[in-house]
């Protein structure tokens, strides 16, 4: 009995071992899966075909052993959909150079390139606002911006009927624009099939991965089962055996009084040689054996105790194999599944640090488009500058001059933004502190945005101020000019600015009040994450980094930093400062001047 419930146990657990070796070859699977649709790497397809069938194999190896799952089915769909999201990948391209993205990249260079020999800047800004659409759509895949495309490309028709070219030329560039046209109708849906059919696979691995990891439950429950019935089996037979020892002792006394009534001498010398064997082997008795007891009777009830403590001593020691023996197994598994755990840990960290790196190159690509509409701009300029320098008095040379240098500027502060942003986040910028006239400052950086927003009205609160702040005067110069160049940026619709300054307790605070496009109220919590856009910024210049670095540096002022904002409506940006340095302000209140995150 104990051992066909043995057999029965061993087999349950090595059907247990095929559902979880089934489990690790689907997250495997997955693995390579995703890898692939977010590398495009080939290798990772390669495995991922590779191992397809040994997933099939561990399917229907593990289908045998219970039928309430239709493991085939499902493993087989998620093959399938996993197969037509990779078709849809290769069919958008695996490099820049190749498919739908290939075409559509080939078609955006030689439209622009054709523009730029023809010198029409008009028709430049036009395309430079569809790339733009076009990248929003990339990273969001929101339909929307395939309707702003399209706009967009209603108003390049239409500025190229109006524009200065010859017919053959206009028939040109319009051949051109209909290849790009099409590139990107091509281009989006191949990136929605993508994203559905994704969505598909995903849907698909949930289901079969739900299905194995319910039947693995199940075999392990199974198995559990067939180990405490095995556990009480040979308890039983413990129990059995204890009581036949009883028995065989019980008549051994008897057996031992009777012969000792009629061969007392035997006896004696028997228990004699007993006794002397006992004393040998006496190491750890309880209770001494000694020679001199009152009866042959006696010595044996000795010799026979001494028997049963070494009896009892094996029983124990058995007991603690078995318990180590049938824990043996449960532990294994369990440090097993630690490192399978660690293992998929380790994975996802990888996953989740190339979809960083990923973030990156699209900032990347951001920021190289945010730089290249000031270069446009400078060289339009400087083009129709050179083309006609003759003809243009001193105030149009000036004009566009102006132009330039504000151009210049803007991509001058765009660099500086980005370093600064760099350099604090690895700790490269330290604070010097200077005696600084908070009021004086701020009214000084509003006056010169006035210069540059005239149409703007600024609205002033101000309340008691200290003569003299702590701070540093080139980082307070970033936080305040930021600030208000964003209100300035976000609320042209309605330009109007209320700045509110004063002071509280130990520290003093700076309000920016705007009535702009607003952040939606989930997006707050990530506003100062770099590289970070809200979704109402779309047509705005920025690169997502300034409000991270004016956070950064009021960190390390060790300031507080708050955003409240209704979508549509205003904005509210509260910047609050310790009016002693560090090394003060540490023994200051801590609930005014504690450090805490923006977010």
């Amino acid at each position: 009995m104990t051992k066909r419930l043995q057999s029965v146990q061993v087999q349950l657990s090595a059907q247990a071992d095929e559902s979880r070796r089934l489990e690790t070859e689907l997250l495997r699977l997955e693995m390579y899966a995703s890898r692939f649709l977010a590398e495009r790497n080939v290798d990772d397809l390669a495995n991922f075909e590779n191992d397809a069938p040994r997933l099939r194999e561990l399917v229907s190896t593990v289908e045998q052993y219970t039928s309430d799952w239709s493991l085939s089915s499902l493993s087989e769909r998620y093959i399938a959909k996993t197969r037509a999201a990779f078709e849809a990948r290769e069919r958008l391209g695996l490099d820049e150079n190749s498919g739908l993205e290939g075409e559509l990249r080939k078609a955006v260079h030689d439209i622009e390139r054709r523009l730029q020999t023809l010198d029409q800047e008009s028709l430049t800004v036009h395309m430079l606002m569809m790339r733009r659409h076009e990248k929003d759509f990339m990273m969001r895949l929101d339909t929307s911006y395939i309707a702003r495309f399209e706009a967009r490309a209603d108003e390049f028709s239409a500025g190229l009927q109006q524009a200065d070219l010859s017919e053959i030329q206009r028939d040109e560039i319009s051949a051109l624009f209909s290849a790009y046209q099409r590139g990107f109708e091509d281009w989006s849906e191949g990136r929605l099939q993508l994203m559905r059919q994704q969505d598909m696979a995903v849907a698909a691995h949930a289901e079969l991965a739900s299905a194995v990891s319910a039947m693995s439950g199940d075999l392990l429950a199974r198995a559990d089962t067939a180990t405490i019935q095995q556990r009480t089996v040979i308890d039983g037979t413990i129990v059995a055996i204890w009581i036949a020892v009883v028995i065989l002792i019980t008549i051994c006394g008897a057996l031992a009084v009777w012969i000792g009534r009629s061969i007392v001498s035997q006896i004696a010398g028997v228990s004699d040689e007993m006794l002397s064997l006992c004393r040998a082997y006496d190491t750890n008795a309880s209770r001494p054996l000694r020679r001199n007891a009152r009866s042959e009777l006696e010595r044996m009830r000795r010799v026979l105790d001494f028997f049963a403590e070494n009896i009892a001593e094996t029983e124990r020691l058995n007991m603690e194999v078995r318990f180590h023996r049938d824990h043996l197994a449960d532990e294994v598994a369990k440090q097993t599944a630690a490192l399978e755990h660690q293992k998929l840990q380790l994975e996802l960290s990888l996953d989740q640090e190339r979809e960083l790196r990923q973030l990156q190159n699209q900032f990347v690509a951001t920021v190289s488009h945010e730089f290249r509409t000031p270069l446009t701009i400078i060289d339009g300029t400087a083009r129709r500058i050179s083309r006609s320098l003759s003809k243009m008095d001193a105030g149009q040379i000036s004009e566009r001059l102006a132009t330039i240098r504000s151009s210049v500027r803007r991509l001058s502060d765009m660099v500086d933004e980005t370093l600064d942003s760099s350099r604090v986040s690895e700790g490269e910028i330290d604070c010097n502190y200077a005696c600084v006239d908070i009021r004086q400052f701020v009214e000084g950086i509003v006056e010169r945005h006035r210069d540059i927003a005239s149409e703007f009205t600024f609205e002033y609160d101000v309340g008691m101020l200290p003569d003299c702040v702590d701070a540093d005067p080139k980082h307070l110069d970033h936080i305040v000019s930021n600030l208000v160049s964003n209100a300035i940026k976000y609320s042209r619709l309605r330009p109007h600015i209320k700045v509110t300054m004063g002071r509280d307790g130990d520290c003093v605070f700076l309000s920016v009040k705007d009535r702009g496009v607003g952040i939606p109220k989930e997006e707050l919590p990530k506003i100062t994450s770099r590289f970070f856009r809200a979704s109402t910024s779309a047509g705005i210049k920025g690169t997502g980094i300034g409000l991270n670095l004016v956070a950064q540096l009021i960190r390390a002022h060790n300031g507080k930093f708050n955003i409240d904002s209704k979508e549509g409506e205003w904005t509210e940006v509260t910047v609050r400062l310790p009016i002693s340095a560090p090394e003060d302000a540490q023994k200051q209140d801590a609930d005014c001047c504690s450090l805490i995150s923006a977010a």
